[in-house]
């Protein structure tokens, strides 16, 4: 469960539709919970053996089915993840690309980031794929000269429609306990509201992993305005029976949950914390977008969509055209293109 498993699955399952012989290799052996499909060999550590990441083993592991398989090309979801394929196939003449994932301002732990420092200085991809235009003018400085770039955003899987009335629920989608993703801020704006009929509903944890914003609702005496659906498998009928949608993250690479709401026909509310959500909200068109950390002004427009049905209409009628544009047979076409010009 994940935006990166997402974005993985979504690609491999169109790639193998279009005849591409597929292998998905998983670092770790966790519970399933995207689909692949049945002509896609997936590798996996053994289930029995310890789970925490190993630096030695992970590598044998890469290096060995590589050696195995053959590949024409290797995509490598995660910098992280990048660097490490790139170690593990030292001296093997592999067409490797990386498809960076975080948020351009995310860091990560200081000596992962001194491990993709080193590593990236001495070996370069053949290719690197940026989810956002943005994105790319901040990383694209951190590869090594000759790496190829290109702009890729995020495939859209199909998002099942259901014929049901649309309830006074704002859904909000995301792993809990990540202040990253800013639900702190949505409680809090949700307790500014005028409108006292609607409902915030939580997808991605329950009351229990959410306990922190529970006890923030308890503060600010919402707790009854709020619901907890835990990891919801069928997701799209949530976003069907919705009302809004929003998005309060603080940073995010290229948010799935997104633009799945608007291909449901959503009308979604984002915070303006960088460029990149200008790529796939246009304000006042397909979607809201409100200046970064003003939790005031989040709530004044939630209040606004809230009284006005038809501006809700208008809007999630303009998002659905996002279907077109980030359709997962468009996108997998972007990849194999670049992928084959190198």
């Amino acid at each position: 469960m994940g935006g990166i498993e997402r974005a993985a699955s979504t690609l491999a399952n169109e790639f193998s539709k279009q005849g591409i012989k597929v292998n998905y290799f998983c670092v770790f052996n966790h519970v399933k919970f995207f689909n692949l499909n049945e002509s896609i060999d997936l590798e996996e550590p053994d289930p029995r053996k310890s789970q925490r990441f190993n630096l030695i083993s992970a590598p044998l592991r890469i290096r060995r089915l590589a050696k195995k398989i053959k590949p024409d090309s290797i995509l490598v979801f995660n910098k992280f993840l990048g660097a490490l394929t790139l170690l593990s196939l030292a001296g093997l003449k592999f067409q490797i690309y990386i498809s960076e994932r975080a948020s351009p301002h995310y860091t990560f732990a200081p000596h992962i980031e001194i491990f993709n420092k080193v590593i990236y200085k001495i070996f370069k991809p053949v290719g690197l794929i940026a989810q956002t235009n943005y994105a790319y003018s901040v990383q694209h400085n951190f590869y090594r000269k000759g790496t190829k770039f290109k702009v890729i955003h995020n495939a859209l899987r199909d998002v099942v429609g259901f014929d049901v009335p649309r309830k006074k629920q704002v859904l909000a989608v995301g792993r809990f306990n990540d202040y990253l993703k800013g639900f702190d801020r949505l409680v809090t704006c949700f307790s500014m509201l005028k409108n006292q009929d609607w409902t915030l509903v939580f997808a991605g944890g329950d009351a229990q992993s959410g306990k922190q914003l529970y006890e923030l609702a308890e503060k600010l005496n919402i707790q009854n305005k709020i619901q907890f659906k835990g990891k919801v498998k069928n997701i799209d009928s949530l976003y069907a029976e919705s009302g809004i949608f929003i998005l309060p993250s603080r940073t995010e690479g290229f948010p799935n949950a997104l633009v799945e709401a608007m291909a449901a026909g959503l009308p979604c509310i984002a915070f303006k914390y960088n460029p990149g959500i200008s790529e796939i909200i246009e304000d006042g068109f397909n979607g809201i977008l409100v200046e970064e950390g003003n939790i005031p002004a989040l709530a004044e427009k939630l209040d606004y969509l809230m009284e006005n049905e038809a501006e809700r209409v208008r809007l999630g009628n303009n998002a659905r055209l996002i279907r077109d544009k980030l359709a997962s047979d468009v996108i997998s076409a972007q990849y194999i293109d670049f992928i084959l010009s190198n």
